[in-house]
């Protein structure tokens, strides 16, 4: 981990994090748009009870109860957290945000055992 000293500047060090880890420089770019949206879509879910869901042929998991009913399609939840949802919308990959933050990990191991 490199740190900041009289040759390198703060906006060098943030264009080298960027560089390095270029899925987290996109989600800090749409953190402004997309951090009131996730409030909003929290607040649907947990205090107003919203579940999102969709017409279609149902899943097996759902399919007991829907043949008990003689249906094979139906609303049925769509399950994803409001962070897939976002990621989704704004063009973030948490998979790699997932590496990104391992390899961060890594690299302050590093460091501190100098």
């Amino acid at each position: 981990m490199r740190t900041l000293t009289s040759e390198t500047t703060y906006e060098q060090e943030k264009e080298l994090a960027a560089q390095k880890y270029p899925e987290h420089e996109k989600l800090l770019k749409v953190q402004a748009k997309s951090q009131p949206i996730g409030e909003f879509l929290e607040w649907l879910r947990t205090e107003q009870g919203v579940k999102l869901c969709k017409w279609g042929k149902l899943h097996e998991s759902q399919r007991y109860h829907g043949l008990r009913y003689g249906l094979t399609e139906a609303y049925y939840e769509i399950e994803r957290t409001t962070e897939q949802w976002l990621a989704e919308y704004f063009g973030v990959d948490l998979a790699k945000i997932a590496e990104e933050k391992r390899a961060m990990l890594e690299e302050m191991r590093a460091a501190n055992k100098r």
